[in-house]
């Protein structure tokens, strides 16, 4: 299956960065990172990528603790990156396995700190969660490079997103689409059919056409 061979990111230079802080009703999550975004790309860049993306944040928290499982404490072997602009022209139809795609696997894709478009496929690992018993499969947070700061607290620095969700394929439509799918990352008050807009043009910049299918916050 195609990698992310020719597809490194700008991200980890901010992977420890914050945007400014959300709009009342966002969600905001309590980590404490080293720098605010606004000190690492300036405060208009960091208000745009607000606005663009929805506000950074941590993955959802559940019992106090963000819901990162320890295999996806590292970043996934087959993660592709497109930078913003995409200056080198990648094409997602030659880096992603679509043909998984339409078999029924879908590929999990994030919005980075600085407004990279990150994808991996949503793969089953071996052997079952010790705590719930269910399947093992690399999550969204497995996109975003981060360090472990406090094992026992389950504090991170890093494994901050925007907006976050899955490519899928209809085969009634023959077509790919996008939905905002993702319990860790978009369920926040500043995540909707504005940055749903901006994902579907990221995705078409790579390449692959895609179809909106917007989940609304219940």
């Amino acid at each position: 299956m195609p990698g992310s061979r020719g597809a490194t990111s700008a991200e980890p230079s901010v992977r420890r960065a914050r945007s400014a802080p959300p709009r009342p009703g966002a969600g905001h999550s309590a980590q404490a990172p080293a720098l605010p975004l606004a000190a690492v790309v300036g405060e208009p860049r960091a208000r745009r990528l607000d606005a663009d993306w929805g506000t950074l944040q941590g993955a959802r928290m559940k019992r106090g603790r963000p819901q990162i499982h320890a295999w996806e404490a590292g970043t996934h072997p087959e993660r592709v990156a497109i930078p913003p602009g995409n200056p080198g022209n990648l094409r997602l139809d030659a880096l992603l396995d679509l043909e998984a795609v339409r078999q029924g696997t879908p590929v999990l894709w994030s919005i980075g700190p600085a407004g990279t478009l990150l994808l991996g496929p949503h793969t089953e690992l071996d052997g079952l969660d010790p705590d719930t018993g269910k399947s093992r499969r690399r999550g969204h947070p497995s996109l975003l490079e981060g360090t472990l700061k406090d094992a026992a607290a389950g504090q991170w620095w890093g494994k901050e997103a925007r907006i976050s969700g899955e490519l899928g394929w209809d085969a009634a439509k023959e077509r790919f689409y996008i939905v905002n799918q993702s319990g860790r990352y978009s369920r926040h008050a500043d995540r909707g059919r504005v940055q749903m807009e901006n994902v579907e043009r990221r995705f078409g910049q790579a390449g692959l056409p895609v179809e909106i299918r917007l989940v609304e916050r219940g």
